[in-house]
């Protein structure tokens, strides 16, 4: 949120810190706070299962509260030329089978995960995806 493009990240563009692949928890939230923001929390998707929750979360960098935000998901076939089309109709659904996870309303440089997670099936057996 606010974020100007000028805020460095960690590895590369693909490497976000905030989506997380971690198995079921009770409270999402635990990756809302400091000591999880400075770490990897990251657990590798399990092959073969349709179960890989998938968590998002996002930090505030303007100086004002935020509300009413949600973030969507999508996964493309591996290539060297991503266009539009190929991840745009590939919205990952959550647990709840909507497109987005909402966020709750933040604080100025608060960090809120989002509510629902998102489930990526690593049963798919065509071709890779990102």
């Amino acid at each position: 949120m606010g974020d100007s493009g000028i805020t460095p990240s960690k590895g590369y563009w693909s490497q976000s810190p905030d989506i997380i692949s971690s198995p079921l928890i009770a409270d999402p939230q635990q990756f809302a706070t400091p000591f999880a923001w400075s770490q990897d929390m990251n657990v590798p998707a399990e092959a073969g299962s349709r179960i890989n929750p998938v968590y998002v979360r996002a930090k505030n960098l303007t100086g004002t509260t935020q509300q009413g935000w949600f973030i969507s998901l999508y996964r493309s076939p591996a290539s060297l030329f991503l266009n539009t089309p190929d991840w745009a109709n590939n919205a990952l659904r959550t647990d709840k089978g909507n497109t987005y996870s909402p966020l709750a309303s933040t604080d100025a440089n608060g960090i809120i995960a989002g509510a629902d997670h998102f489930v990526l099936d690593g049963t798919t057996t065509s071709q890779h995806m990102c």
